[in-house]
């Protein structure tokens, strides 16, 4: 069990404990020793002094009780700790912390984080955190991605989220294919590639050997907007995720993976730049309609 709930708090107002002095006395308190290991023990459970301290001892920690007493009082005093029944437990503040001490943490750790700057810096705070997921997933090499793509795009179902810079004809065919079978897409294309994606999509129609109530059905399952944020990325199905970093001239690997949070994280850094991202109308007349015409024009005069 994560939380326990005192019945004391049942109708109760939470004091939010957020003003500075209250942040600076809890930092202070965390960089003690021994603070941090009592709050990472209890992010899974609730437990007793003597079991927190035995806990400790178990991991590597060893400390007096009467400083665990000690520590204990004092991170209840920041908010951060309950008491209750004669055991300790984590209050929801306390899980917030204990959650950015472990991102940060992780953070800290993720060998690409010089690279990942640019992409930090253009989200909000709330989702820059989420790059620890990045730290878990498998990495492949830039060279092989070509071949993860096509198989990757060759299992789509449902559909697809793209940012990308992908003007690759065999890709566009295989997206073809998927959408013929009924599978979206929502694309945001870097600005210096959408005509030249344009002419791809026109290129690869021609070599799909599709009628015209095909063309418009495949067509139909398009939405492009416009915008270069410093990241490529796909979420397929929402079942895998595939993202680079790119920063200047310099990218990381291909970071891919299946796991729930960091499809869910992923799922909302690409929605955040969909919001952001410039309408097709800006470049196209007409917008998504429009083009759809441009394009079922060019493939028909073949």
């Amino acid at each position: 069990m994560r939380i326990k709930i005192s019945s004391g708090m049942k109708g109760k107002k939470v004091n939010s404990r957020s003003n500075k002095n209250d942040l600076e006395r809890l930092l202070r308190e965390t960089s003690l020793p021994s603070r941090i290991e009592i709050i990472s023990l209890l992010k899974e459970d609730c437990v007793t002094l003597s079991e927190l301290h035995k806990r400790l001892k178990a991991n590597g920690v060893k400390v007096p009780v009467s400083t665990v007493y000690r520590a204990v009082n004092n991170l209840f005093s920041t908010g951060i700790l309950d008491k209750k029944n004669g055991e300790v437990s984590l209050t929801p503040a306390g899980l917030f912390f204990a959650d950015a001490l472990n991102c940060m943490e992780r953070l800290m750790n993720f060998e690409y984080l010089e690279l990942a700057t640019d992409f930090l810096l253009s989200l909000p705070p709330e989702l820059r955190f989420g790059i620890h997921h990045l730290s878990e997933c498998e990495k492949v090499d830039f060279t092989e991605t070509r071949k993860l793509s096509i198989n990757v795009l060759s299992s789509v179902r449902e559909g697809g989220l793209y940012i990308d810079r992908v003007v690759d004809p065999d890709l566009f065919e295989v997206m073809i294919k998927r959408r013929l079978q009924g599978a979206t897409e929502k694309v945001i294309s870097a600005e210096d590639v959408v005509f030249q994606k344009i002419e791809t999509e026109i290129e690869a129609l021609k070599n799909a050997g599709l009628n015209k109530e095909e063309m418009r059905a495949v067509e139909e399952k398009v939405e492009l907007k416009v915008l270069t944020p410093p990241l490529q990325m796909g979420i397929i199905d929402r079942k895998v995720g595939i993202v680079m970093l790119i920063k200047g001239n310099y990218f990381t690997p291909f970071f891919v993976t299946d796991k729930k949070d960091a499809i869910r994280w992923l799922e909302s850094v690409f929605n955040y730049y969909w919001d952001l991202a410039k309408p097709l109308d800006e470049y196209i007349e007409g917008g998504m309609e429009g083009l759809r015409k441009m394009i079922l024009s060019a493939v028909s005069k073949v």
